[in-house]
């Protein structure tokens, strides 16, 4: 059995008489406080919970109801906005603290500026002796190894646009316990790696024989596949999801203290689907004809591969996933690297997103946020960048594909152009790398809890709790970026109730005049974007789809999802539809597409003049 690493935090009983909590008395005579202590808040941060300390004779020092009235007063003014959805933000009691203040809790979070606006106007109450947020403290500590400056992709938002957010998700769980098959090429001895790879516990199936290394796929072109010297990429992914961390050598892993265990399917010019099927069966418990049983099971599975006929799934595919789902093992699969919708039949390395709802298909993202691949000014890399579409669930860290260093992912490697010669540390690029690190984000969720969680809950937790894309994407790779804090907060906490004040829907932002691309869904789909419009907006704001085939309708409302219909509507036969609307005012418009007959390859693009 696993330890449950959570923390429970006991709240006092709304029963208990808030007098129970004596003022205490400072020795050192007054204390100079900083009243609207904004210091904490922090750009890119939501918050919900203030701390108020009212002046002893205050009367909402003594009475609850009285606070309450008085928190809610000032949120009214500092926040005159929030009565767009006709709901207050409400407050609500949380407990008396020992030093004679209260905490409180909004019905909603509030982004640094409103915070900040909420904590001023709160101060402005000559009663209050202070008020302030709550704040997370963490241990003093990132880190040790000597190359976290470089891996960009394991930094908190405010670092680095596509970072997953790990360091404040290692202060919560590290992997222990859990076991991570990684098929792939195999793994090599690595000093930064190997305590944490059950080597003799893997299996080849390339070779048909025990053990998990890699013996290195370099090829001489006499195989048919051309000449390349080793990847050694399953040591990459397998050092994403665990090198060791505070070792004072190279690099850290998502999930540090996780048990890899290493499956050869890929040799020189590849491997069978066969051969990758029985391996997922294998890793998932079951048996396997002439192999020895599995005693590791896995309770993760990555796979870093895909099919040159990427529409297509095998069918021993989709029953060796199913079983693994039976068997409560969570399956992450990258997206490709070809630039394509997964589900179209052209390009490289998307097969197994094609191969029903048992996988998470990760997609992947730049330093900067934006889809892997693409620049700033909207080049693509002469690959295509991080493939995408409707059943990507959640991008992770891949790389821009255009610069070394800085603009990849930084890994463990041999360094043997042949076989395996000494231990290295390489930058590599694509969704391989962006795959391992959610397969380490959810072996981090299993290890946080006691609780059994099923694949299904992982993928949806996931999904639920990642981070907004922090620019427009021109094509959809899935909810936003995997947060290893908050996908560990939800496995721990389970999903927040449902949002009732003021709630932002769930939409995909798109950018002015920048069309969206390979759009794809079924009969009856609803898909949602959003575009932020300025103020002094010259002229129309145009939404139009285009192109592709099936019929899709278009519904468009401000400041809200649209319901059935919205507050303006196109339904044209087909997918040219059109929405004009003059003088927009200022605000965020969403968009949503809904399949009316199921559809395909369908461009979105919203327009407006900027002021």
């Amino acid at each position: 059995m696993r330890v449950n690493k959570k923390s429970v935090v006991c709240g006092l009983s709304v029963a208990i008489s808030m007098a129970l909590a004596a003022p205490v008395a400072w020795a050192g005579g007054s204390l100079e406080y900083l009243r609207a202590n904004t210091t904490a808040l922090q750009a890119g941060e939501t918050y919900d919970e203030f701390v108020v300390k009212y002046r002893e004779n205050a009367p909402q020092r003594a009475d609850r109801t009285r606070l309450l009235q008085s928190v809610n007063m000032a949120a009214s003014r500092a926040l005159p906005s929030a009565g767009k959805s006709n709901l207050a933000l409400n407050a609500q009691f949380q407990r008396r603290l020992a030093v004679g203040a209260d905490v409180v809790r909004l019905s909603r979070k509030l982004d640094q500026a409103s915070a900040e606006a909420l904590i001023r106007q709160i101060a402005t109450d000559p009663s209050v002796e202070y008020v302030e947020p709550v704040m997370r403290m963490v241990r003093l500590e990132t880190p040790t190894d000597p190359r976290w400056d470089e891996m960009w992709g394991l930094k908190t938002p405010a670092e680095s646009g596509g970072g997953i957010n790990l360091p404040p998700a290692l202060d919560l769980a590290r992997g222990n316990g859990v076991v991570v098959a990684v098929l792939d090429t195999g793994v090599t001895d690595h000093p930064d790696l190997t305590a944490n790879v059950l080597f003799d516990a893997g299996y080849d199936f390339d070779e048909r024989k025990p053990g998990g290394y890699d013996p290195g796929d370099w090829t001489d072109g006499s195989e048919g596949c051309g000449v390349a010297s080793s990847s050694w990429h399953g040591t990459h992914v397998a050092g994403t999801v665990a090198a060791l961390a505070n070792n004072d050598i190279g690099v850290v892993g998502v999930a540090p203290e996780s048990t890899i265990l290493p499956v050869r399917v890929l040799g020189k010019c590849g491997g069978s689907s066969t051969n990758i099927a029985d391996a997922i069966m294998w890793s998932s418990g079951a048996s396997v004809a002439g192999v020895p049983d599995n005693a590791y099971k896995a309770d993760v599975i990555n796979m870093s591969l895909g099919g040159r006929n990427p529409a297509a799934c095998p069918n021993v595919y989709r029953d060796a996933l199913a079983y693994a789902a039976s068997q409560n093992v969570t399956v992450v699969v990258a997206a490709g690297n070809s630039g394509v919708d997964v589900t179209e039949a052209n390009g490289v390395g998307t097969t197994l997103g094609n191969c029903g709802p048992n996988q998470i298909v990760v997609g992947g993202v730049t330093p900067d946020g934006r889809r892997g691949g693409v620049l700033a000014d909207g080049r693509v890399a002469s690959s295509g960048g991080s493939s995408h579409g409707q059943r990507v669930d959640i991008a992770g860290p891949m790389g821009l594909g255009w610069l070394p260093m800085e603009e990849q992912v930084l890994s463990t490697v041999n360094l043997g152009l042949e076989g395996p010669t000494q231990p290295g540390y390489d930058f590599y690029y694509g969704t391989s790398m962006a795959s391992p690190h959610v397969a380490g984000v959810v072996a981090l969720m299993i290890s946080a809890t006691d609780e059994e969680l099923t694949p299904a809950q992982i993928k949806e937790f996931l999904k639920d709790s990642a981070r907004p894309f922090p620019v427009a994407i021109d094509r959809p790779i899935g909810t936003g970026i995997v947060d290893a804090a908050a996908a560990v907060q939800y496995a721990i906490d389970g999903p927040p109730p449902p949002c009732e004040v003021d709630c932002e829907p769930p939409a995909t932002p798109i950018a002015n005049a920048t069309p969206l691309r390979s759009l794809t869904g079924g009969v009856d789909s609803e898909t949602l974007y959003s575009i932020e419009v300025p103020a002094g907006v010259r002229g129309p704001l145009s939404i139009v789809t285009s192109g592709g085939s099936g019929d899709v309708s278009l519904h468009v409302s401000l400041d809200e999802a649209p319901g059935e219909t919205g507050t303006w509507n196109s339904a044209r036969p087909g997918n040219a539809e059109t929405i004009r609307i003059n003088a927009p005012e200022a605000g965020t418009y969403y968009i949503k597409l809904v399949g009316v007959r199921a559809y395909s390859n369908v461009t979105l693009q919203a327009r407006f003049t900027a002021p």
